[in-house]
């Protein structure tokens, strides 16, 4: 899967900081794309929220598998990696 390495990094972060975050998700609306709807969005109501909250720099999230920032100037492959990244959350997380 894209970039799956980066998502478990993600989720065990989320396992350790926000016990329960699994239960705040809705699986079927992932999306990486949008503030609202990506993981952090789901578990803190925003993206945003959730880098402060877990203390991660958007390089960080990146590694953590919650951001596609090191791609989005590619605008040919952008929405092939989102598409790519929300099947892997979404993958593992029905597991």
């Amino acid at each position: 899967m894209f970039r799956e390495e980066n998502v478990r990094r993600g989720m065990a972060l989320l396992d350790e900081r926000s016990p329960g975050w699994r239960q705040e998700i809705e699986v079927e609306f992932i999306n990486v794309e949008s503030p609202i709807d990506c993981p952090l969005g789901q578990v803190y109501n925003t993206y945003y929220n959730g880098l402060r909250e877990l203390g991660l720099s958007v390089e960080e999230s990146v590694a953590c598998g919650f951001s596609l920032y090191d791609v989005v100037y590619d605008l040919q492959m952008y929405p092939i990696y989102a598409e790519q990244m929300n099947f892997t959350w979404k993958g593992l997380l029905r597991v």
